[in-house]
């Protein structure tokens, strides 16, 4: 897949446009906070790591699931 049919796709299932993914991935302006996070879960599912130093210019949240099971 080119890499232009990645972007088209990643902003057409994120709701946005071309414009506002390239932007999210290459962190050249501000984008909302739920647009960001809708952008970058969506491109991880495409399997795109290769992000540029991407900041949501809000707070970072990481969640760690522990199976409690074991």
């Amino acid at each position: 897949m080119s890499k232009r049919n990645m972007l088209t796709d990643l902003a057409r299932l994120s709701d946005v446009s071309v414009s506002t993914v390239d932007r999210v991935l290459k962190s050249r302006a501000r984008v909302s906070a739920s647009k960001t996070r809708r952008i970058l879960s969506n491109a991880w599912k495409f399997g795109f790591t290769q992000f540029a130093d991407v900041h949501t210019h809000d707070h970072l949240r990481v969640a760690v699931l522990i199976d409690e099971s074991t």
